[in-house]
């Protein structure tokens, strides 16, 4: 049976980060979930660190391709995916537990809503909440202003 949710993670040089975003993923409180790692030719050790987790936990998987950028990277993971929802999630970001749980249940409520994203706090040097403004079609066309750890329809 397919999960209801797809997570998708390119990966290119992130060894140092990747457990952290995966050791995230697995503590979400929704469960219905498989996460596509896609290591995107990296040449450092982001590969056996993803092939740890998927030892872990079946619902992880690991694509090799060669390097080709984040974008083609992210589409192999779509394209690869069978969920219902898609959440891109960047090597070096994390998700807080409840997340995809609020995320999902607010799309199975709204079918009208297309896509559905949430507050960011950077973390690291910079340990503070990102102003992101609030969303209006007429800016959003010029300005993106959503960052990668949206929710959308496949």
């Amino acid at each position: 049976m397919n999960p209801i949710l797809s997570i998708v993670v390119p990966c290119y040089k992130q060894g140092d980060y990747v457990a952290e975003t995966l050791d995230s993923i697995r503590k979400q409180t929704f469960q219905d979930w498989e996460c596509i790692v896609v290591n995107d030719g990296s040449p450092d050790n982001s590969s056996e660190i993803v092939k740890e987790y998927v030892r872990l936990d079946s619902r992880i998987k690991l694509i090799e391709t060669e390097n080709r950028g984040v974008s083609a990277a992210r589409n192999t993971g779509i394209k690869a995916s069978s969920g219902k929802y898609i959440l891109p999630l960047d090597a070096d970001d994390i998700i807080l537990p409840e997340y995809a749980r609020l995320a999902v249940e607010y799309l199975e409520k709204h079918p009208e809503t297309k896509l559905v994203y949430c507050e960011a706090r950077m973390f690291g040097e910079i340990n503070k909440y990102w102003e992101l403004p609030d969303y209006q079609w007429d800016k959003f066309i010029f300005n993106n202003s959503i960052f990668c750890p949206s929710v959308f329809r496949r």
